[in-house]
């Protein structure tokens, strides 16, 4: 006798030609409406096995997500009632690693105070110079979105520093104030990459409770920087051996789907004695689910969108936050 083959795809198209005799609306299908028995009893004995199979991991996928909400969301309240100083003892790594990074930024500060006495005395010929630092800055605050994002902030960090200690030479030797001008662009477009990667790297490697402390010493860092220095060498150095050991950032790898390194990365930032191999997990789920969430607000997001609706009152406070340094007089 010969088994007739009853296939899922089948028993779906069944299902979508009588809910639109019946209905006008449009069909919702979801795993409970099934009557699992009877769709069980139209397959072969290999098939029925696979799709009971099939079937029973779809709900258990589904308390595995609920799950994974409820941790991340245990997670996100224990780290907003914690202490300043238990953050800071849990998190002493992270909070060492933004330090060492974030003085990066003291370059930027030493070099941009460093030109000033030096500059020719005709007036075009000093805005050129100074204008071509924050010209190279503008095009580093562009780039370093897109190469931190794809090489992961501790190799962009590299790299912008390899090719800084590059750049110096191009004003140590200048023979001309023109030359002088290139040298200052493209040093400016690491002292721009030097800007957000930073702040950014503080960010994310820092408990909610430290961030703000840890993204205020960048600007710590950049007054830091306007005292003189006897070589403009003394930075990249040192902190190209210091960040070849810092740890990746855990929120990068999770959006680049490498979980395994970003549960790594996380317990190099934490204390091990005083956390889990559990909590680490959670925290990796909460990430997971925060950058999902990310993913599905941007789905059909542009930056025009910045300056409409709710978002525009958004982008004013930022804007007047950032200019406030502007603002206050320290470019003079």
């Amino acid at each position: 006798m010969k088994t007739s083959r009853y296939t899922l795809k089948d028993f779906y198209s069944q299902q979508y030609r009588h809910s639109s005799q019946s209905t006008s609306s449009k069909p919702v299908y979801s795993i409970n409406s099934i009557n699992h028995d009877d769709l069980l009893g139209y397959q072969t004995a290999e098939e029925s096995a696979d799709l009971k199979e099939g079937i029973d991991h779809c709900e258990s996928t589904k308390g595995t997500v609920q799950d994974d909400l409820h941790e991340a969301q245990l997670v996100a309240e224990e780290e907003r009632g914690t202490t300043f100083l238990k953050s800071v003892k849990q998190h002493r790594a992270a909070v060492a690693w933004s330090v060492l990074l974030s003085t990066a930024i003291i370059m930027e500060g030493y070099d941009m105070k460093l030109l000033d006495p030096s500059m020719p005395s005709q007036l075009l010929r000093s805005a050129g110079l100074s204008n071509g630092a924050s010209f190279g800055s503008l095009i580093g605050l562009y780039l370093n979105g897109h190469v931190s994002e794809r090489l992961g902030f501790q190799k962009a960090l590299l790299l912008s520093l390899s090719l800084m200690t590059a750049a110096v030479f191009i004003p140590f030797f200048a023979p001309s104030v023109e030359v002088l001008l290139v040298g200052q662009i493209c040093q400016g477009i690491h002292w721009g990459v030097f800007k957000t990667l930073t702040t950014a790297y503080a960010a994310e490697v820092c408990p909610v409770h430290l961030r703000g402390y840890l993204t205020t010493y960048v600007n710590v860092c950049w007054v830091i920087g306007q005292i003189p220095f006897a070589i403009q060498w003394i930075w990249p150095g040192p902190l190209i051996i210091a960040t070849s050991f810092a740890p990746e950032s855990p929120w990068w790898c999770v959006r680049k789907g490498r979980i395994a390194d970003a549960k790594a990365n996380l317990g190099r930032l934490v204390d091990s004695r005083t956390t889990s191999a559990k909590s680490l997990d959670n925290m990796v789920n909460l990430m997971e689910v925060t950058v999902n969430q990310e993913r599905e607000a941007r789905t059909g997001q542009h930056y025009l969108d910045c300056f409409r609706g709710v978002n525009r009152c958004r982008a004013i406070i930022a804007y007047c936050t950032c200019g406030t340094q502007i603002l206050s007089g320290t470019g003079l």
